[in-house]
């Protein structure tokens, strides 16, 4: 019988780590499997942010929504310590716009319109950094 009861126990411990991992976080319910998530290249948002729900994808670009709290009226400034301590350029505010390049990379960073939440988007890798 103990046998059983420990082998229920990991089986359960298994189950509810992988209803936690951090793919679920952005948008994902606990219960339902997560689809691999699409998140942005070279860029892993600080803590206080979140992805959220679905990114669009095109062909131009890949466009996420995502929520910095009460830092969202100034979403550049939020994510800029962040895009500096992993090795993004700043290359300057462009139509509205706040662009950072790395490598072949750039992302642009967008406030929200009234009352929405800012976006993040990152164009292809082929495209050239700083436009």
């Amino acid at each position: 019988m103990s046998t059983f009861a420990i082998g229920m126990a990991v089986l359960a411990g298994t189950r509810a780590l992988s209803q936690e991992s951090p793919t679920n976080r952005g948008g994902f319910s606990a219960g339902a499997p997560s689809p691999t998530p699409v998140v942005p290249a070279g860029f892993y948002l600080p803590l206080k942010c979140r992805l959220v729900g679905v990114p669009v994808i095109a062909s131009d670009g890949t466009t996420w929504r995502f929520d910095c709290g009460a830092e969202n009226a100034n979403a550049a400034a939020a994510l800029a310590p962040a895009l500096k301590e992993q090795g993004w350029t700043f290359c300057g505010d462009l139509a509205g716009r706040s662009a950072w390049g790395k490598g072949a990379m750039t992302i642009f960073i967008e406030e929200g319109a009234a009352g929405g939440l800012p976006t993040l988007r990152q164009i292809p890798e082929r495209a050239a950094p700083c436009p």
